[in-house]
């Protein structure tokens, strides 16, 4: 099982980020909440290894992906500093590698440019910042 949103434990941390989510909401029960944060964040920890095996951008398939789920896992632990870290020294510097290695019209979701952006409208919404990310998608998005 690699680190991907996908296919890995990267999609699990997501999982139970969204289980987290309905907890605080009301709809799961309140006593699980902890729990389901405290496993993603190990899920998280244990899918960063096998992040490098590809050199895909993408919120799927790609260390996009894993940052997204990264930050988002730290902004609901209360370590906005380190989401925000995650964000800008690592999520935002791939939006260069996509303009600079994928040719133009390469927009595929599991690979291309719109996997990118996937990865960066989640981190916007995980983040509750709409600012995240805008100038680097308006840079991905001209191309």
């Amino acid at each position: 099982m690699g680190g991907s949103v996908y296919t890995g434990l990267c999609g699990v941390a997501l999982m139970y980020l969204r289980l987290y989510a309905a907890g605080v909401a009301g709809t799961l029960p309140l006593s699980d909440t902890t729990a389901y944060l405290d496993r993603a964040c190990v899920c998280v920890e244990a899918s960063g290894g096998a992040l490098h095996r590809h050199d895909y951008a993408s919120l799927h398939t790609g260390s996009a992906g894993y940052y997204a789920v990264a930050a988002g896992v730290a902004r609901q632990r209360g370590e906005g500093g380190v989401a925000s870290q995650i964000v800008s020294q690592s999520l935002l510097p791939i939006g260069t590698k996509v303009e600079e290695r994928l040719e133009r019209g390469e927009c595929d979701v599991l690979y291309g440019r719109s996997g990118y952006l996937q990865a960066l409208l989640y981190v916007t919404h995980a983040l509750c910042d709409p600012t995240t990310g805008t100038d680097s998608a308006k840079r991905v998005m001209k191309q």
